[in-house]
Order: C-alpha cells, then sequence, then structure tokens
C-alpha cells in the first residue's frame, strides 16, 4: 500500500490517499499513530463505519484527534491527582493532616 505524504496549510501531515483523497492527520505525535493505523486496516477488507473503501473519512481522524486530547487531559488529571496525594503524604510524614487544616483568609 503506497501513500503519499505531505504538508497540510496549517503545517501538518497531510495523507494523499491512492484515489487522491486527502487526508490531515495533524501534526502532533499522534498523527504518526494515526497514519499507522490507516496503513495497517488498509489492506483489511471489513466494513468500517466512517471509512469509504478501506480508508477513513476526515471525519474519523477528527474524531481519533479528540479522543487522542480527551485521553491526554485525562492523564493528566491522573497525573495531578497523584502529585497532589505524594505531597499529602509528604506533610503526614511530618504530622500535619492537611485534609483536617481549617485554614481562611
Amino acid at each position: 500500500m503506497k501513500l503519499e505524504v505531505t504538508l497540510a496549510p496549517d503545517g501538518g501531515l497531510r495523507l494523499i490517499l491512492p484515489s487522491r483523497r486527502t487526508l490531515d492527520v495533524g501534526n502532533t505525535p499522534s498523527a504518526l499513530r494515526f497514519i499507522q493505523t490507516i496503513l495497517r486496516n488498509a489492506g483489511d477488507k471489513h466494513e468500517r463505519r466512517g471509512h469509504i473503501k478501506e480508508f477513513p473519512t476526515q471525519h474519523v481522524i477528527e474524531i481519533w484527534k479528540r479522543q487522542d486530547d480527551e485521553a491526554k487531559v485525562e492523564a493528566a488529571a491522573k497525573l495531578a491527582e497523584a502529585k497532589l496525594e505524594a505531597e499529602k503524604e509528604k506533610f503526614f510524614a511530618k504530622g500535619i493532616d492537611v485534609d483536617a487544616l481549617d485554614i481562611s483568609l
């Protein structure tokens, strides 16, 4: 399967499919994963929702981007929560219960 990759007007990557249809996959590290997924699934003959023949539509790419962004936000929230718990544990080790403090300004 041969696909051409070029720059899109927004500076991201643009795939040119064998049918000359284009897909703008973006300029994030996830864009390379999207390209890998497209190439991996291109040989499948299974009908997929949102695909024209074996390739996804731009709408599917936008869904993948949105899911990726949501996953990044969720991961950042979990990391922030873990850091907060680690800080609470440091204070608790010193005998300070942060949750029990009542501070008003």
